[in-house]
């Protein structure tokens, strides 16, 4: 995972004449455009077997529906998530998302203020999902995601200050098991929808963004194949 994580933020850190090509431009607004998001919400989030597996072991049946914190941050066409969550569920299990994506979009359509893009996005996902008795054992769920996607999306202005974004996205890779190296395939499909007040206060602005989500594992191990869902609602801060 620190090998993916790592690549993709020297990737990122290249120079990148596209970086904006997903927002609307804000040259007739007269508002510099923010590069840096910082937020931070609640994703309501049910987890449990995609399959269940025909020699299920009590204590590998990760299963809670619980809200998670969620945090965000976004510098041009990097975004960094997490997602955490400790006792949940009547198994007192410990959840620890973390993830690293990049990308951009080609602009496909444009009328007015308003333009439809082609996202395109690689992202690196890890995942460990555990408890006191499954702790640095076979039986934790340890997994290190890679996949790549692409979709639709729509970006623009609505105002001197107001900026609203949408997209949505379905990706397929691979996860490894952190801990044996074992593997298989990961599935996902995300939604996503933001408004922004930029320049509020000074260089701050305000964002609020709502969005769903839902990754599926389809792994050696049978009984680790758990799939996501979480529906999640972020407030934060631009620059």
């Amino acid at each position: 995972m620190r090998v993916a994580v790592l690549g993709l933020m020297l990737a990122a850190a290249a120079p990148t004449a596209s970086a904006q090509m997903f927002s609307v431009p804000s040259a007739r607004s007269g508002i510099t455009m923010p590069s840096l998001r910082l937020s931070a919400g609640i994703e309501a989030t049910q987890w449990g077997f995609s399959s269940v597996p025909s020699k299920a072991d009590i204590f590998i049946q990760y299963e809670f529906s619980s809200p998670l914190l969620r945090l965000e941050a976004s510098l041009e066409s990097v975004k960094l998530h997490g997602t955490f969550g400790r006792k949940l569920g009547s198994l007192a299990i410990d959840y620890t998302e973390i993830g690293v994506e990049m990308g951009d979009g080609i602009p496909v359509f444009a009328r007015g203020n308003w333009v439809v893009t082609v996202p395109f996005r690689l992202n690196t996902v890890y995942t460990l999902v555990r408890n006191s008795v499954t702790e640095n054992t076979a039986r934790e769920f340890n997994q290190n995601a890679v996949a790549g996607g692409t979709g639709i999306g729509i970006s623009g202005r609505m105002g001197t200050r107001v900026r609203f974004e949408a997209e949505a996205l379905a990706r397929y890779g691979y996860s490894s098991n952190g801990f044996n190296g074992t593997g298989g395939a990961t599935r996902m499909l995300e939604a996503t929808g933001r408004l922004h007040v930029d320049r509020l206060l000074g260089p701050a602005g305000l964002s609020v963004g709502a969005g769903y989500r839902w990754r599926d594992y389809l792994l050696d191990t049978e009984s680790l194949n758990h799939s996501h869902r979480g529906t999640h609602l972020t407030v934060g801060l631009t620059f």
